[in-house]
């Protein structure tokens, strides 16, 4: 069947259909069959019809589907609704027609028609009552032509164009003149029903309304439509207001309207009507109804009124909003009986007046100014939360409400600082508003009003309470601001002017905020006069939280309003209000209340706000606060090499053990440096803390430790008190710190007895020194690398490493270790590697061509060498004939013939086939011989060469000549007369000249070289004879070389050589063989020739080509061809017959050449000669040459080293265990050492001071409990002298801008723990205390959030929870930074192995326990269901985690350690409690037990447990499947960025256990549902829980895997070889324990662990982390060590095994060890909280140093005359009393002098001749003075340039003694005061020299010296007191 609906609006009328509102919404039709159809009609038609009947088609309506139509708008019958009286019921019928006018469905509705001008309610289509309103009426027209006429009276323009002005007085103007004109129409006022606004109403029209035949009757509704129309028709924007039982008109001032034609929050309209914004005006229409008479303004007023009336506030209708949606005014009907026609009623007589002009509107700009980082910072400070009173002010006792009349009047009262007396409510007043809600308010007409206004001109203001309850509450605002100002210095008194009314996200209740805040105070009279408010003189305050809030919360920024509170005509109200008012305008319900109380406004950091706003420009100085704003790091802030620098003992204190990485922060905070300090869980941030503090005042600096939590800073304020520290640090944490608090820690310090110092400090810092320096320099020497790149332990792990025959190894060169660099190691390690490469190769065929040198390869060449190949082996059978058939020639027998063998046959053959020589030539034959023949050969040529040269200008017969006689004659005339000389030189040349073949004559120059030219031949043919003779008489053979001419000698020569060679290479160098050869010869060498031709001469042919093929071979080859120990031929022909085969291999082999000759060229051919050599196979070269290299490196760098040639373990263990003891003692040493020089600059606090004084201020608030002087007071008194006594604060960020003023003396060093919760907001003003600032903190840990300043904390919301912290802003600059590395807390690896593998990279030096195999993580699956909603709870798991309790209370084993249980959320947590409690209850045993726990049980949630550390750690998830099995991937906090922070502080709280409870697997976490990093952490750690150290083999994260020790290996190897279980490298860490022996008897656990001195042992830093805190770390952690010294290994490892077995041994039997470390462990290690106080010395009083008798010279009695005195009879004897005098009193006054001169020589008075003759004495003697009127004499210079201390009590009268002296009594004053006022000064000094009353002598003398000690920069005056000159 086929089915119609209709949908369809309740009602038509008249104005509905002229707007063509759709009647018909939709109609549906469904065809519910399995048919389809077409062709389908559908009839609508209305019963009456007050609308056309229409019909729809419908083409097609398949089966089961539907077919809809939407809007359907009949044609109205306007005649029908026009003439309709009454509204009626009509219906609506559809039907659907089959093509055939069947009736195939129909359907009905009901519907009411309206008539003509009935108005329906605001129940539907509300903005359609503007229909009503029309401005085309002809019967307006009268009203605005009155309204015309009145204008021009009033302003002098007549036009009614409202919107062409600027301001709103014009459109006021207009809206006047309408209203006077209506009101001149005389209309009568009726009553509208009592349901107006819900159920509508006939309405008037314009004819009705001014018919005098209708009546001129109106209600409130036609008059507000009757003023609209006549707005509308003037072209301005009138609005209709509407309240459940009245309606009046209003109407836009500006050229607007709103964004929603209706609008039902009457804030839109309160809003705009206000002063100052003056948008839109109401006007109460009714009061224009005749009778009324009711002036405009007042109409405003009375409609103003009514607008606050929200509870009958319905709506407000734009009409011109309206008209741009369409909504268009009805056609009117104006009827008279007959015809249209406008009436125009005579106007009755009134008088107009002008209606008041608009009040001053005011335009706003944006705050265009950029925001900085403090305005930023000042704005966090403040609490945005509705808890803030800023933002939502809560009535208390501290809260009052004042009557305003005008808030305005208040302002310029508070501005003339007049005294304003605060009184009750009248006693006849009565009113109904609440004083508590600021939402009801006085009604400005109320008569109370007058009253107000003039109490306010008499300085009076009211309150809405009673006489006692206005007491109590001014009483109670009255104590709570001075307690403010005397705590925190921060006024908190403040009346606020204006709130802002708001309201939060789907509240109906609103907040109410106060804008501005006005300091004050109260003052009170006396008790009957009551109290008074007084202006404070301070400028009024914007409230910057609320600003805030709208900012951050509504994105509504305020205008900027600076110039409105910096007005000089003082606060501007009205604009600040009116610009609040236009920034939340678009506010549904938001509004500006004109109220104003008094009330304490002190948000929870205001102190630092008020700190940061006041000391912003000084805050800006400082480079780190500079760099925080700018955003860019101070270039005095740069990053350095992260470096450990040991410094010398004496230096650095440290009185609790630190490691390298604490080490390293501690030097960097001394020198000053800003940096970051990361400390991970359980690395010992508060001992690198209290290290860094003691050291730092150990050099006489001042340190601010900050601290956001108490329990950080107790943890440091305990370790200084452990260590003697406490009375030198001043804690004050909070700012509801006990005054009695402070005063007794005060008193402590000025308790402290100063100690006596002495020596031991510096003498145990040196031996310390010593000892570091022996202990490290083993490590410096063993792991120093060498230019090699190598250090003797990488050689000795390198060495073991390779597993190569030692055997194998070759011998390496010292001079090539020396020249090696890694460069070069490097190079020649790849070297080898491709020689091992190729030769890998070349051996797969054995080689077969290891002949062939070749170094360049192409296949011609190997063509080439192949023919070579086949032709040689064709040759070498004719050779080898050839060859034996020459040796039995010459009777020469050999098996085998060599290369040079058959190259001698081939020089034999040629010698037989040569010229003949003599046959004794041949039989003589040897080497002597030879030797002989060449010494002729070369005389003989030098004979013929000279003899030549001679001959060539001389016959031969000059050699007859006496040369002899001839050079003697000539040589003795030159010592001849000229003539004699003359004649004897002619004789001899003339004698000479006689040979010469051209008959010259010999020139005299040439005659002595012609003699001994002469001379020369004669010598050397002597020579040849004599060779000649020896030839002759050795060999007979004189006769046959006779003749021989030098050429044929050297033939002679060259041709017996070669054939004596050949001899030597066939072996035939016996002369029998030689004489056979030479007999053979002789007998007939021709005969010979003729016989052997042939042979000779084929053999030389045949070997030649041979040879020639042999040579061409080898040179393509690079080769000889050479087969040592067999026939030449037959190992050609062996090695050609092999090379045929692997031709084809030449290519490789020439590869192999090639990298041969650079191995060999680069300095390798050691390793290349004992590989070719078969010493090892090819596979091993590289290793080879590196295991020779490691081992000869070791050695030679071993052999330099005396210290490790000659080291001994024994020593060098007793060394360490000296230095283990030393630096036990060392820091005992220390702390006294600090207490000594803490105390040594303290003032004299045991001893009474003067009043005035800052010693004796403090004393008198110490004896009366600081009464009536705060803290903060006594603080900005003495601030210098505190600082001196507690040059170490520990403060809270609040505290420290609550306590410390402006005048506080910079800290040297500002340090803060926890960084990564401190706001930067909260650090800023911390920072500028200090010179220099280190942020502790770790950024995996939490950030701050909200939940550390409310009280509960958000998870549904915390995505808004988290802030900046200052930690995080200082890395963001890339501030310089340190790590603290070394993890103490976890007793067993597991615990801390998963924060250490995720969150920091494994860089956290972590050490395995001895039962480091199994897991102290474990898990335990609890089948529960988490609830969501309400609950957020897991029950079951609450339950198990309760067992577990009970559990452990009950086992005596485990009831001693403490318990800790982290939850997820505060829900579990709760449940867990509650559960715990009621256990405890029923169990009262265990309650006791859980009591007498040294730690309490905590149960916390990951937002709180940071900080917190326990035993046994018992982790509830809580998150499981919930009751439908579902698990939500919503795991609270942990979701959202940042949210593995938060698991990482929760896992890595236990030092013993943790064990966690969970109803989920990590299975169960679905990571394609969430890429929260929070979550796939948590996925990962239950993973971890469950299956132990497996489950991080797959979740590396980018951790480096370390490296095994190939030395440590080693000796493991040597272990398991003598039948032990061993494993090496044990740990997570970067820290590994070389080897542990594994317990047989229980394998879970380690027997012996075995140190190495290798690269775990260097990995430490420093002596004290090598040899002090790791054995002690693993001591802790159940290790028993054992060190193995590699260099003892190298030399006897069979020695050192045997001790390692010895030690296995003696453990098993349980011996105790020889050397036990637990005497080393430290206290700090062990336990961090249970340090003791050592410093047990007996305290020895220094007394005052400065303080001296005053001693009178020792003068022999002298009487004289006093003429002859003052006449020089006695110079002699004065001047040696006064040099007497001198030596004992000086410095001493002139006067005093003179009085001890004159009185010892019996002289009673000083007259003028004996001052005038002493005063030449005084000049005479030279003397040393001081002073210009007052002259005072001293021993000597020095005395007076070096002068110190004063001297006591003496009978010098007060002018008497020096200034110089005074100024000594009062530096001692000073130390012992510290700072005195002028009077104080004075009196205190004074009384030092005795005078118990100061006078006028004593008051100058004093005054004198403060003179000199001033204008000497003794001492310096500050703020009218005294202090010591820094």
């Amino acid at each position: 069947m086929l089915t119609v609906s209709i949908n369809q609006i309740p009602l038509a009328s008249f104005a509905l259909a002229v707007n063509n509102v759709a009647i018909i919404s939709s109609i549906t039709v469904r065809n519910n069959t399995p048919n389809n159809y077409e062709g389908l009609k559908v009839k609508i038609t209305f019963n009456p019809e007050f609308a056309d009947t229409v019909v729809e088609h419908i083409v097609s309506l398949p089966a089961h589907e539907s077919w809809k139509k939407p809007d359907i708008q009949p044609s109205i019958n306007t005649s029908y609704l026009c003439n309709l009286t009454e509204k009626t019921k009509a219906t609506t019928t559809v039907q659907v027609l089959s093509k055939d006018g069947e009736v195939l469905a129909e359907a009905k509705k009901d519907l009411e028609v309206l008539d003509y001008c009935q108005y329906w309610g605001n129940t539907f289509m509300s903005q359609y009552l503007a229909a009503f309103v029309t401005p085309r009426h002809i019967a307006l027209e009268p009203i605005i032509k009155r309204a015309s006429e009145l204008l021009n009276k009033w302003t002098g323009s007549s036009s009614l164009s409202a919107y062409t002005h600027d301001v709103p007085n014009r459109p006021k103007m207009i809206i006047g003149a309408l209203y006077e004109a209506i009101s001149e129409q005389n209309i009568t006022y009726c009553y509208p029903t009592a349901t107006l606004a819900k159920h509508g109403q006939k309405i008037r029209t314009c004819e009705e309304l001014l018919s005098e035949d209708r009546g001129k009757r109106g209600c409130c509704l036609d008059m507000a439509l009757l003023m609209c129309s006549c707005l509308e028709a003037i072209g301005m924007h009138p609005l209709l207001i509407l309240q459940d039982d009245h309606a009046f008109a209003g109407c836009w001032l500006v050229n607007d309207m709103f964004t929603d034609s209706v609008n039902d929050d009457s804030s839109v309209i309160t809003k705009r009507i206000a002063e100052g914004i003056n948008e839109i005006l109401l006007v109460e229409t009714t009061c224009a109804n005749e009778g009324n008479k009711v002036p405009f303004d007042q109409a405003i007023s009375v409609a103003n009124d009514n607008i606050k009336n929200i509870e009958k506030f319905s709506f407000v209708l734009d009409v011109a909003r309206a008209r741009l949606a369409g909504v268009q005014p009805i056609p009117q009907r104006i009827y008279n009986g007959h015809e249209y026609e406008v009436i125009n009623p005579e106007p009755d007589e009134r008088r107009h007046s002008s209606p008041e002009g608009v009040s001053e509107t005011f335009t706003f700009k944006k705050d265009e100014d950029e925001f900085s980082r403090f305005d930023l910072w000042e704005r966090r400070l403040l609490d945005l939360s509705t808890r803030n009173n800023l933002l939502n002010i809560r009535f208390s006792k501290n809260t009052l409400r004042f009557m305003v009349s005008s808030l305005t009047e208040m302002v310029q009262l508070l501005y003339k600082n007049r005294e304003i007396l605060i009184v009750d409510r009248p006693d006849d007043w009565e009113t109904a508003a609440d004083s508590k809600d600021l939402g009801e308010r006085i009604n400005l007409n109320d008569s109370i009003m007058d009253l107000l206004r003039k109490e306010l001109e008499k300085d009076t203001l009211r309150s809405y309470q009673d006489p006692k309850a206005l007491t109590k509450t001014l009483t109670s605002l009255y104590r709570s601001a001075r307690l403010s100002i005397e705590e925190s210095g921060a006024n908190t008194l403040y009346i606020a002017l204006g709130f802002l009314k708001w309201f939060e996200p789907g509240k109906s209740y609103p907040h109410f905020a106060p804008i501005v805040l006005y300091p004050i105070r109260l003052e009170r009279k006396s008790a009957n006069k009551g109290y008074y408010m007084v202006s404070r003189g301070e400028d009024p305050l914007l409230n910057e939280t609320l600003f805030e809030f709208l900012k951050q919360n509504y994105s509504i920024e305020i205008p900027d309003v600076t110039a409105a509170i910096q007005n000089v005509k003082g606060l501007d109200i009205k604009y600040i209000l009116a610009a609040v008012r236009k920034a939340v305008m678009e506010q549904d319900k938001w509004d500006v209340i004109e109220e104003s109380i008094i009330s304490i406004f002190d948000f929870n950091r205001f102190v630092i706000w008020n700190d940061i706003r006041t000391n912003r420009e000084s805050m800006s100085e400082h480079p780190l606060i500079d760099s925080l704003v700018s955003g860019k790091l101070n270039e005095n802030m740069t990053e350095e090499a992260d470096t450990v620098e040991e410094l010398p003992s004496e230096d650095i204190a440290l009185p609790i053990s630190a490691d390298s990485s604490q080490l390293a922060a501690i030097n960097d905070a001394a020198s000053g440096k800003s940096f970051v300090l990361h400390g991970p869980p359980g690395t010992g941030k508060s001992q690198t803390i209290t290290n860094i503090i003691s050291n730092a005042l150990f050099h006489g600096k001042r340190v601010l430790f900050v601290a956001e939590k108490m329990a950080a800073l107790e943890v440091v304020q305990k370790r200084l008190a452990a260590i003697g520290l406490d009375p030198f640090c001043l804690e004050l944490h909070s700012n509801k710190t006990k005054k009695s608090l402070v005063m007794d820690q005060l008193r402590k310090t000025t308790e402290v007895v100063q100690q006596m110092g002495d020596d031991a400090f510096a003498k145990e810092a040196t031996h310390l020194d010593e000892l570091k320096r022996e202990l490290n320099a083993h490590v410096e020497r063993l792991h120093k690398v060498y230019p090699c790149g190598l250090s003797i332990y990488d050689c000795f792990a390198q060495y073991s490493a390779i597993d190569v025959l030692e055997s194998s190894t070759i011998k390496i060169s010292d001079d090539y270790i020396d020249a090696l660099t890694p460069e070069l190691l490097r190079d020649h390690t790849e070297l080898l590697e491709n020689f091992q490469s190729a030769a890998s190769v070349v051996y797969e065929y054995n080689n077969s061509l290891r002949e062939i040198g070749m170094l360049v390869y192409s296949p011609d060449i190997r063509e080439q060498i192949q023919s070579l190949v086949g032709e040689i082996s064709g040759k070498v059978n004719n050779l080898h004939t050839l060859g034996r058939s020459v040796t039995s020639l010459i009777e020469y027998n050999a098996d085998k013939l060599s290369k040079e063998q058959y190259e001698a046959l081939l020089m034999v053959a040629e010698f037989i086939l040569g010229e003949e020589l003599p046959s004794i030539l041949i039989y003589s034959l040897n080497d002597n011989l030879l030797k002989t023949l060449k010494e002729l050969a070369e005389l003989q040529g030098k004979l013929e060469a000279q003899q030549s040269e001679l001959f060539a200008q001389y016959n031969e017969h000059i050699l007859d000549v006496n040369y002899t006689a001839l050079r003697q004659r000539w040589m003795e005339a030159e010592q001849k007369w000229f003539l004699a000389k003359y004649l004897d030189h002619r004789a001899v040349v003339n004698t000479l000249s006689s040979y010469a073949k051209s008959g010259e004559r010999v020139i005299d120059n040439d005659v002595i070289a012609l003699c001994d030219q002469i001379s020369a031949i004669h010598k050397l043919q002597g020579e040849v004879n004599d060779i000649m003779d020896y030839l002759g008489n050795t060999y007979n053979i004189k006769r046959e070389l006779k003749c021989l001419n030098a050429s044929t000698l050297q033939i002679y020569h060259e041709r017996l050589g070669k054939l004596l060679s050949a001899l030597g290479a066939l072996q035939l160098n016996d002369s029998n063989i030689s004489a056979h050869l030479a007999q053979t010869l002789a007998s007939g060498w021709n005969q010979f020739r003729e016989l052997n031709g042939k042979l000779l001469n084929d053999y030389i042919a045949v070997y030649k080509d041979f040879s020639a093929n042999v040579s061409e071979l080898e040179e393509l080859a690079v080769t000889s061809v050479k087969q040592d120990g067999e026939d030449w031929l037959d190992g050609i022909a062996k090695t050609l017959k092999r090379w045929s085969k692997d031709l084809v291999n030449l290519r490789s082999k020439v590869a192999y050449n090639v990298v041969r000759k650079q191995v060999c060229d680069n300095g390798l051919s050691v390793v290349v000669e004992a590989f070719e050599s078969g010493i090892f196979a090819h596979s091993n070269i590289v290793n080879v040459y590196r295991k020779s290299l490691y081992k000869q490196c070791a050695n030679h760098y071993i052999s330099q080293d005396k210290e490790l040639s000659f080291f001994q373990s024994i020593l060098f263990e007793d060394k360490i265990k000296r230095f283990r003891k030393l630096c036990k003692e060392f820091e005992e040493v220390t702390r006294r050492e600090l207490v000594v020089r803490l105390s040594a600059m303290l003032p004299a606090l045991r001893k009474e001071a003067s009043q005035s004084s800052d010693v004796g201020f403090l004393q008198k608030c110490i004896r009366n409990g600081c009464r009536g002087v705060s803290i903060r007071k006594l603080f900005e008194t003495i601030p210098d002298l505190i600082s001196r006594m507690c040059p170490a604060m520990l403060m809270s960020p609040l505290s420290v801008s609550q306590y410390l003023g402006t005048n506080w003396p910079q800290f040297d060093l500002v340090i803060f723990d926890e960084a990564s919760q401190m706001p930067t907001c909260e650090a800023v003003a911390a920072i500028s205390r200090g010179k220099s600032a280190v942020i502790v903190g770790d950024e995996h840990q939490l950030p701050p959030t909200n939940f550390f300043m409310a009280d509960n904390f958000s998870e549904q919301h915390s995505e808004s929870e988290d802030l900046e912290s200052i930690l995080e802003d200082c890395l963001a600059l890339s501030m310089p930074q340190k790590h603290l590395l070394w993890h103490y807390r976890s007793k067993h690896e597991s615990l801390i192995t998963f924060s250490n593998r995720h969150f920091y990279k494994n860089s956290l030096m972590t050490f395995p326990s001895n039962d480091d195999m199994a897991t102290k993580v474990s898990f335990e699956y609890v089948k529960g269901v988490y609830e969501r909603g309400a609950g957020r709870n897991n029950k079951e798991e609450a339950k198990a985690v309760v067992k577990e309790i009970q559990k452990r209370l009950s086992d005596p084993q485990t009831a001693s350690q403490s318990i800790g249980v982290v939850t997820f959320n505060v829900n579990q947590q709760s449940l867990i409690e509650d559960l715990l409690n009621d256990m405890l209850r029923k169990n009262p045993d265990l309650e006791v037990v859980a009591a007498q726990m040294h730690e309490p049980i905590f149960i916390k949630n990951l937002e709180n447990v940071q900080g917190d550390e326990r035993d046994v750690i018992l982790f509830s998830v809580g998150y499981g499947r919930d009751k439908f099995g579902k698990v939500a991937m919503n795991f609270g906090p942990l979701n959202r960025d940042g949210g593995e922070r938060r698991l990482n502080v929760a896992v890595s709280r236990a030092r013993y256990e943790m064990k966690v409870f969970s109803s989920l697997k990590a299975e169960d976490i679905d990571l394609y549902r969430s890429n929260a990093k929070g979550v796939q952490y948590l996925k990962s750690f239950l993973e971890y829980a469950e299956r132990g150290k497996v489950a991080l083999l797959h979740m590396e994260y980018g951790v480096k895997k370390k490296a095994k020790d190939a030395f440590v290996e080693s000796v493991a190897k040597a272990l398991q070889a003598k039948g032990y279980a061993v494993n090496t490298n044990i740990g997570s860490s970067e820290y590994r324990v070389d080897i542990g022996i594994i317990d047989p008897e229980s394998p879970d656990r380690y027997l012996l662990g075995l140190l190495c001195d290798g690269y775990n042992y260097v990995a430490s830093h420093t002596a004290h982390d090598r040899d002090v805190t790791t054995p002690a770390v693993l001591s802790l952690l159940g290790w028993q060590t054992y060190n193995i010294w590699s260099v003892e290994w190298w030399d006897t490892p069979e020695h050192v095994l045997n001790g390692i077995i010895r030690e296995i041994e003696r453990v098993k039997t349980k011996e105790s060890a020889e050397d036990n470390v637990d005497d080393i462990v430290d206290d700090d290690i062990e336990d961090l909280e249970q340090v003791e106080d050592n410093v047990k010395e007996e305290v020895i009083t220094v007394p005052n140093s400065n303080a001296k008798e005053y001693i009178t010279g020792n003068l022999p009695i002298r009487f004289a005359d006093s003429a002859m005195f003052s006449q020089g009879y006695y110079t002699d004897s004065v001047v040696e009393d006064i040099r007497t005098i001198l030596e004992a009193e000086a410095p001493i006054s002139r006067r005093l002098l003179i009085k001890r001169l004159i009185n010892n020589y019996g002289i009673s008075r000083n007259g003028v001749r004996i001052n005038t003759y002493l005063t030449e004495v005084f000049e005479d003697m030279g003397l040393v003075t001081s002073g210009t009127e007052d002259i005072f004499y001293w021993k000597d210079n020095e005395q007076l340039e070096n002068y110190s201390g004063y001297r006591l009590v003496s009978e010098r009268e007060a002018l008497d003694i020096a200034p110089e002296e005074v100024a000594q009594a009062m530096l001692q004053v000073l130390k012992e005061q510290f700072a005195i006022d002028e009077d104080g000064l004075i009196s205190e000094t004074a009384r030092l020299f005795g005078y118990a009353s100061v006078r006028d002598n004593v008051l100058a003398s004093m005054k004198r010296g403060i003179e000199f000690a001033l204008n000497n920069n003794i001492i310096n005056l500050e703020e009218c007191r005294y202090k010591l000159n820094s």
